[in-house]
């Protein structure tokens, strides 16, 4: 009984094991980007499929349809340094909640 007891425990521990490291590499997820003059929205998007972030802005956003060019390379946890690289020079900021960004203009954030 002992013998199949220790069997159970060895399984569920190599089971259990192996699902932590599943989740720590999703949870560590790499983004890496390079864009050569696209539009901000573009790099939105293809930032969205890869992160698990959703971005929530208006089209009138000014600033968003700037094209810029990047490179980045880090993990989803990372995307405050992307955001940044991202929306320099511009009147973009980003507050994020959770897996959701709102990107705001910086004038209406100085006006509240």
């Amino acid at each position: 009984m002992f013998k199949h007891l220790s069997n159970f425990c060895t399984k569920t521990a190599v089971a259990l094991l192996v699902f932590g490291l599943c989740s720590s590499a999703i949870w560590a997820q790499s983004i890496k980007i390079q864009y050569k003059d696209t539009p901000i929205t573009s790099i939105l998007k293809d930032v969205q499929r890869h992160s698990g972030y959703n971005f929530v802005y208006s089209n009138l956003l000014e600033g968003i349809e700037n094209k810029v060019s990047i490179t980045h390379e880090g993990t989803a946890s990372e995307i405050t340094d992307l955001l940044s690289k991202l929306f320099k020079g511009t009147n973009i900021i980003y507050e994020i909640k959770g897996k959701q960004i709102a990107l705001l203009s910086s004038d209406i954030k100085k006006r509240e």
